[in-house]
């Protein structure tokens, strides 16, 4: 976990080390290669994708990192439930069922077990089937043995193994390449001409017509998939709140930014890798620092809340904060295409 951060630190520019970005610069480039000759591979069916007896629709992105795929599959899922039933193909990223050989349906399963994500999804879509392993084309049989009449392929840009019908991206429109490198000297983890196989793509961040045009201009050597622009909202009254914040979330800045816009006061911060999971003794003792510092009440994602220990404690109250997506722009696109999965 020490490297990882260290890592990330460099990555981010926090931290500067010339040796090792020139490590990392190496390895990028190897990295890179690797892509490139495994979508060769593909492309030339030299390896096999799966074709499954239901549509697919895959949401994925070119670059690691928090950029919102999770709250856009339950969008897409919630959409699309209207009318179909809908199973979601999930790794369960830092899960046990992620480390073995298991596919397993979620039915209320421990984020220990299955992952935050997924325990996140179901319990938010608890109609909607979760299904977890690292075998996305193993759950897609038995989602569809199952009943499932349409599949979201989680986080599967990169997975080529299962066919898919239509690819959505997203991507963020304040960093739209990763910072301009590959893993693990930047984020990018895939080529930006794979964009071409979009059939849209979310723009996360993209507030108003100005940010998606210029998101456009950068695109278009790339793509000609129609754009929307979307952003988390949150909705909480924290105006004049003395809070503590905590998270464990790819982009903890914007979980910050997020806060101090909705009028709360930070008095104490901690924060934790992506996916990372908090111990009750690290709660404890971020909440009596808060306290301390004048923090009346907790706040983190509602991710981080599924992650929490049972039975938690801590000296002051603990406030996850609702967030939702909303459409900025582009929403005929969108309603387009859940016409178009709905009526394939």
């Amino acid at each position: 976990m020490l490297l990882e951060k260290y890592v990330v630190d460099v990555i981010e520019g926090k931290r500067s080390a010339p040796l090792m970005q020139k490590v990392l610069l190496g390895a990028s480039g190897a990295y890179r290669s690797f892509v490139t000759l495994r979508h060769i591979a593909y492309d030339k069916k030299w390896c096999k994708s799966y074709e499954a007896p239901v549509p697919v629709v895959s949401i994925g992105n070119i670059v690691a990192g928090g950029v919102g795929k999770t709250p856009l599959v339950r969008k897409l899922a919630e959409a699309l439930s209207r009318k179909r039933k809908v199973a979601i193909l999930t790794r369960g990223f830092r899960g046990k069922v992620e480390k073995s050989d298991k596919t397993l349906l979620w039915k209320g399963e421990n984020p220990l077990i299955c992952g935050d994500e997924p325990f996140w999804l179901g319990s938010k879509l608890p109609h909607v089937a979760v299904w977890i392993g690292k075998d996305r084309s193993r759950s897609a049989v038995h989602a569809a043995f199952h009943g499932a009449e349409i599949l979201i392929l989680d986080d599967g840009m990169q997975h080529r193994k299962l066919a898919r019908n239509a690819d959505i991206v997203v991507m963020d429109v304040e960093d739209l390449w990763g910072g301009g490198h590959f893993l693990p000297r930047g984020y990018l983890r895939d080529l930006p001409a794979r964009l071409q196989q979009a059939r849209l793509i979310v723009l996360m961040q993209a507030k108003n017509q100005e940010a998606l045009e210029c998101a456009q201009q950068a695109l278009e050597p790339y793509t000609k998939a129609p754009l929307v622009g979307m952003s988390l909202q949150v909705t909480a009254d924290l105006k004049d709140k003395k809070v503590g914040l905590f998270c464990a979330i790819g982009r903890p800045e914007r979980f910050l930014r997020t806060v101090h816009e909705l009028g709360a006061r930070v008095k104490a911060e901690m924060y934790g890798l992506d996916h990372r999971f908090f111990t009750q003794e690290h709660l404890e003792e971020f909440s009596r620092r808060a306290e301390k510092q004048g923090a009346e009440l907790l706040v983190c994602t509602e991710k981080d809340s599924v992650k929490l220990p049972s039975h938690l404690q801590l000296s002051l109250p603990l406030f996850p904060l609702p967030a939702e997506l909303k459409i900025h722009a582009g929403e005929e696109h969108w309603n387009h295409l859940i016409k178009e999965l709905l009526d394939d």
